[in-house]
């Protein structure tokens, strides 16, 4: 695309580049722009397209960015698209310009379609705005009048809100493009047309062209960027370089920076300053930084994905934006690690092996030889000693060491050994005395032996005498690739495969069968404590502690299994390089987690996020990772050398903005301005969330929690996402907080409120419908009982007539059936006390109809009246409808129990004997009653037993179980104890439940087990109660052939026990 269409936003002020800006995370000035963690998006990761011609940052968080398919918002993971395909306010897809105005709406110029204004998520145009509805705007700008200002592809416009006005400018064609536009510190509004540079005084409105602009930009070269310093100069970017306003009385002229080395034909489209006072430059060439002594260039050839840079931001974090022509989007970030590379002077980017020297100078073993960085003063000095020269075998570089007299011995991979000291060399190979050219470690031991590791075996090297020790002599693997001598003068040599030991002229082999010190063997660390920690190609990390290996993997939390070296910063913390990067683990995790502290070991993992060129480390050679004498570690990769200082790690305490992104209920997505209704029936809703922080965003943490409906936060970890299915009608309220890669967390975080809407069923008006209903079928169910009762009592009054009336014909018939006749008045009588009893019963039921049933029927009565009352107010209609379910419940229960009476007395009840576990039905039991004794504060202690099988009805005996548990908890005082037990002999089984209750009265016992009896003891928490519920268990008991006894001194409780027959098979 035509970079001359595109402008980066310019700020209203000057003073909002310097002021208010946090520091803490703000690119490092000392760095080399290749050092930056440099970070690229291009279409592949989710750009509509790769020009990026403009980047802002809302107040929200929110990066945007502008493209020719449309505006971008981005949280550091995810681009989200829009244009007039999602949002029809736009006329064009192509963005041009960015600006956020004080009130942080964000002011969007397209091309070809005028100014989109987003405000509070929505967007919208202006209908003042429609002149420029076919209108290229290039840069909006607002002055210390907050005017507005806006430059487009056929013109100068301002206004300032209610109105739009068209500024001419002197000498200037009515169709010129206006590119750029600079408010300075006094005001006065600066604009950079394709014709010329033009001020617009704040004070006389005076327009003042400058006068000297084809002196030296030629061929009147478009003005494509404007900005401004601290001393007021306004900055000009041009087609043909870059210039800075300089005012001589009255008049203004532009002048070319000297110091700046930027060819003259150079077009600089966006200029910005970020918080430290660097310049930043973009231009056809790439990205300028001028850091107030240098000027340095990074281009296609240093990483950027296109040469020609069109926009700069720098947001809140520190972070430098800037997008390029055809190029993407891309970041530069002040990372945790330093990388020297080629780019630093170092011979070649694969390093194999690293050494630190007594001086304190990193050696650098490359493929091309060995470089050597000198950190003893102001500047960094580099050395090189080429493969070929200095005594080096044409041969890459894989060991580095320096013995205690100063000499430097570097092995390398096929040309074998060469001594370095005072610029002299001796060369040790196979033609004088090593069996093996590859050399992967030296070391020299107190004894002054030179110990040589090979891909061949072990060789000594004293008095010029060299000594080969392999496989026949004990070594476990021919490969050696780590030594080291401990405290007590061991050799630990590791192998290609586990640990051989040289004590006393002999080899220990560490090879164990279960292979925990059987893999390949990378490096050795020794703690001051003696402990010795083994890192392994495979096997992970094993320590030596004590006599004993203990191996710790991936299972355990590491990281990755292969460890190519070990080193221990000043905080205890261990620092291991690998394949896929490097990771820290703090040294005392492995004694916690050997003591069952903790479950895992927490890695945290480094990589090119973090300013590594890449993720695969080096090892296998001397050495994979230093330790520098300032506290510096020093990684060998395959893309230069890695360097970390562990006492400059900053904590991020600012968290990140929490922001919720997107609603849908399951069938469409749910706009968030508004009250938000959730019709029944959508049964699944999801939230989508994110975190704006692009320090490190994929290592931001979330929590969520739905109030009304989770107990807790929910950990959902870097989870961008929450679903719910199947929640209850009612009003919710989702939260989302978020931490970031310090474990700092945003507790406000962001929250949506919603209602979840009631079918019909669901609603109180229609409980208020079922409960009436219930109510009209109990008074129905006992009618219907008491009719039956009734025509009962008829049948057996007339069986007893027929059956006297054919006893006296008989006895008037033959005096010889006079023992027939006896028998048949004793069964008269016996149907007369039957009928009697069937009377009693009637009058028991209508005593009882009298007086239970007749209060819950007028508490229902009164209730409902009331409801119909108060049908305006639901708070207290619900109140009532609860009382009308509660005396319901009464009269249900109390009918139920009758009904089970009967059932019992008349046979018709049939049971369903089966081997049943007593102890299994009463923990059943226990477990229905737990919430109503937690009510009441009581503790219920279970004794099981673990053979009480009976041959019963599990039903009924759960039954009878729940009437004498139910009973327990009734009349036990708050805050007691009661037991409950099941015990056994060789033929009963005992069920026994001891409250704390008030006891039994000698009347209480006689009458216990009647029907309808009421006893001197009360409920303690005025439970309702029938006087039916002990009667209905003494007869299942007895159904069971069974038996129920009771044992109570008044005062001091009572223990209720059911005996059955054990089952044995």
């Amino acid at each position: 695309m035509n970079a001359l269409l595109v402008k980066s936003v310019h700020l209203f002020f000057f003073v909002c580049v310097f002021v208010g800006l946090d520091f803490s995370y703000a690119l490092d000035p000392a760095r080399r722009l290749t050092q930056y963690a440099h970070t690229n998006w291009h279409l592949k990761e989710g750009l509509p397209q790769s020009t990026v011609t403009s980047i802002v940052q809302t107040s929200d968080g929110y990066l945007w960015i502008g493209t020719f398919e449309g505006l971008v918002r981005f949280d550091g993971i995810q681009f989200e698209v829009f244009n007039k395909t999602t949002e029809p306010v736009f006329i064009s897809h192509s963005i041009i310009s960015l600006t956020v105005m004080p009130d942080s709406s964000l002011w969007i110029g397209t091309g070809g379609g005028g100014i989109v204004i987003h405000k509070n998520n929505r967007f919208y145009s202006a209908a003042s705005f429609s002149p420029l509805s076919e209108r290229f705007v290039n840069a909006i700008t607002m002055d210390h009048d907050k005017r507005i200002w806006i430059a487009t592809d056929r013109g100068l416009y301002h206004t300032n809100g209610d109105s739009l006005s068209r500024v001419f400018l002197p000498y200037n064609s009515s169709e010129s493009i206006i590119h750029a536009l600079q408010c300075d510190l006094n005001g006065n509004i600066w604009v950079g047309s394709h014709d010329g540079l033009y001020m617009i005084n704040s004070i006389s409105k005076k327009i003042i062209i400058v006068d000297s602009i084809n002196k030296n930009i030629s061929n009147k070269s478009a003005i494509h960027a404007l900005s401004i310093n601290k001393d007021n100069r306004i900055l000009v970017g041009t087609n043909n370089g870059f210039f800075g306003v300089e005012q001589t009385d009255q008049s203004y002229g532009l002048k070319s920076y000297s110091e700046f080395d930027i060819p003259n034909n150079t077009q600089i489209y966006a200029i910005r300053y970020d918080r430290h006072g660097n310049l930043w430059l973009g231009s056809s060439l790439g990205l300028f930084r001028w850091n107030q002594k240098h000027l340095e260039l990074i281009s296609a050839k240093e990483g950027l994905m296109n040469n020609t840079i069109i926009s700069l931001y720098e947001d809140r974090e520190g972070i430098f934006w800037f997008g390029s022509e055809s190029g993407g989007l891309s970041c530069f970030k002040d990372a945790l690690f330093i990388t020297y590379g080629n780019e630093e002077g170092i011979l070649d980017n694969v390093i194999q092996c690293l050494f630190v020297d007594r001086k304190n100078r990193v050696w650098l073993g490359t493929d091309l030889g060995v470089s050597m960085l000198d950190f003893g003063n102001q500047n960094t000095r580099h050395t090189s000693l080429h493969l070929g020269t200095n005594g080096l075998p044409n041969f890459p570089i894989h060991a580095l060491y320096e013995d205690p007299e100063g000499a430097m011995w570097i092995g390398t991979d096929g040309g074998g050994l060469t001594r370095w000291s005072d610029g002299k060399y001796k060369l040790y190979n196979k033609t004088n005395g090593l069996t093996n050219n590859f050399i992967n470690v030296v070391l020299k031991d107190r004894s002054g032996i030179v110990w040589i590791g090979t891909k061949g075996g072990l060789h000594a090297l004293h008095h010029n005498n060299i000594s080969v020790y392999t496989t026949f002599n004990g070594l476990n693997h021919d490969i050696v690739r780590a030594l080291h001598e401990d405290r007590k003068g061991g050799l630990w040599i590791g192998t290609g495969s586990g640990v051989n030991i040289l004590r006393n002229s002999k080899f220990e082999s560490f090879k164990s069968p279960d292979e925990t010190v059987s893999h390949s063997v990378m490096t050795f660390y020794e703690e001051e404590s003696g402990d010795m920690w083994i890192g392994t190609h495979g096997g992970g990390i094993i320590r030596y502690h004590d006599g004993h290996f203990k191996r710790y993997s991936s299972r355990d939390g590491l990281f990755d299994d292969v460890v190519f070296s070990i080193l221990e910063d000043d905080s205890a913390n261990f620092w291991m390089s690998c394949n896929r990067g490097i990771f820290r683990i703090n040294k005392h995790q492995f004694e916690q987690l050997d003591r069952r502290i903790i479950t895992k070991l927490e890695s945290h993992a480094y990589g090119i996020d973090d300013g590594m060129k890449t993720n695969e480390c080096n090892g296998g050679a001397q050495y994979g990772g230093i330790k520098d004498k300032s506290g510096r570690l020093w990684f060998a990769t395959i893309n230069g050398v890695s360097v970390v200082d562990p006492s400059k790690i900053v904590k991020n305490f600012d968290p990140p903005y929490v922001v919720i992104t997107r609603f849908a209920d399951g069938q469409q997505n749910i706009r968030l301005d508004s009250t938000i209704f959730i019709p029944a029936g959508h049964d699944r809703i999801e939230f989508y969330y994110t975190g704006l922080s692009y320090s490190a965003p994929g290592k931001i943490r979330f929590k969520f929690k739905l109030d009304g409906y989770d107990n807790d936060w929910i950990d959902a970890g870097y989870r961008r996402t929450a679903v719910y299915t199947n929640i209850p009608p009612g009003t919710y309220r989702f939260q989302v907080i978020a931490a970031n890669a310090s474990g700092i967390w945003n507790t406000q975080g962001a929250s949506l409120d919603f209602v979840q809407q009631p079918f019909f069923y669901q609603t109180w008006w229609f409980v208020l419908l079922c409960l009436t209903g219930v109510v009209f079928v109990v008074l129905g169910a006992y009618r219907y009982n008491v009719r039956q009762l009734i025509a009962r009592e008829q049948q057996l009054a007339a069986l007893v007539q027929m059956r006297t009336r054919k006893l006296e014909e008989e006895k008037e018939r033959t005096e010889n059936a006079l023992q027939m006749a006896e028998s048949a008045r004793r069964v008269a009588e016996r149907e007369r006390e039957i009928a009697q009893q069937a009377s009693e019963t009637k009058s028991q039921l209508l005593g009882i109809a009298a007086h239970d049933l007749r209060n819950p029927l007028q508490g229902i009565v009164g209730y409902t009246d009331l409801v119909r009352v108060e049908l305006n107010n639901p708070e207290k209609a619900n109140k009532d409808l609860d009382q009308i379910q509660r005396s319901s419940s009464q009269m249900l229960h109390l009918i139920n129990g009758l009904l089970e009476t009967m059932s019992i007395e008349s046979g018709k009840l049939k049971l369903n004997k089966e081997k049943t576990d007593v102890s299994e039905i009463t923990a059943l039991v226990i477990q229905d009653n737990l919430i109503h004794a937690e009510k009441k504060a009581q503790r219920i202690h279970f004794h099981p037993h673990a053979d009480s099988y009976v041959w019963g009805d599990a039903i009924r005996l759960r039954e009878s179980f729940e009437n004498i548990v139910n009973n327990a908890i009734k009349y036990s005082p708050r805050d007691s104890e009661i037991d409950i037990k099941v015990e056994a002999t060789d033929s009963i089984i005992r069920f026994s439940v001891r409250d704390r209750g008030p006891g039994l009265t000698l009347e209480d016992r006689r009458k216990l087990f009647g029907k309808f009896q009421r006893l001197s003891a009360k409920p303690t928490g005025r439970e309702s109660s029938t006087g039916l519920g002990l009667a209905i268990v003494k007869q299942l008991v007895e159904l069971h052939d069974g038996q129920i006894s009771v044992e109570s001194t008044p005062g001091e409780g009572a223990v209720f026990i059911i005996e059955l027959p054990r089952y044995n098979v």
